[in-house]
């Protein structure tokens, strides 16, 4: 048998050993098992690979541990999923960061369209939005059936969120595919905050208008 064949053995669903190192945290094994030639980007079943199970347990070090080793940041799952989006959907801020520093695409969608600021604007995330607004992601792009990350997160009642998207340039005014914006989607859910927040924006601009 070729030497070190074993650690590049995958279980039946697809998981080796050096997803499981991974998976766990342990960056000296995942260093030790490069070593012995492993294949850094070999994905699971799903398609997910030792280093978005990394980002998915929020394992900075092994995470940067692994791009060094040659991991491919925008490798995605089947959905799309690449590890930012993973890293966003799940709060992981200094994951976040780390990603962007090694060249992760920041406007990389799934297959709905959702970015990873999509995805944070719809679980509430204030700080992982606005360490994506800070690398110049696209704020007003939209998933496939036109919601915006601002939309999202007033249909949601995010307040923070939506101030944050706001500062940092979001379109209050762009409608969904059916017509739907952010003011009247917070309207319809009933988040009062939020719907003061986003007409005073509106205000503002139609004052200008008249000018």
């Amino acid at each position: 048998m070729e030497l070190g064949a074993h650690v590049k053995k995958a279980a039946d669903d697809g998981w080796t050993p050096l997803n499981i190192a991974a998976e766990k945290g342990h960056e000296m094994v995942v260093q030790a098992l490069m070593e012995l030639g492993v294949d850094v980007n070999k994905a699971v079943d799903d398609g997910a690979t030792p280093l978005l199970v990394a980002v998915h347990r929020g394992h900075e070090m092994v995470v940067r541990a692994l791009m060094e080793l040659g991991a491919d940041v925008n490798k995605a799952v089947d959905t799309g999923a690449t590890p930012l989006f993973i890293a966003t959907q799940n709060g992981r801020e200094m994951v976040v960061r780390a990603l962007m520093e090694l060249g992760a695409d920041v406007n990389k969608a799934v297959d709905t369209g959702a970015t990873p600021l999509f995805i944070a604007a719809q679980n509430g995330r204030e700080t992982v939005v606005r360490a994506l607004i800070e690398a110049d992601v696209d704020v007003n792009k939209a998933e496939d059936n036109g919601a915006t990350p601002l939309y999202i997160a007033a249909n949601n009642g995010h307040e923070a969120v939506v101030r944050a998207l706001i500062e940092l340039g979001a379109d209050v005014n762009q409608p969904t595919d059916n017509g739907w914006t952010p003011l009247a989607i917070a309207a319809r859910q009933g988040h009062t905050a939020i719907v003061q927040i986003l007409r005073d924006v509106v205000l503002v601009q139609m004052q200008h208008l008249s000018l």
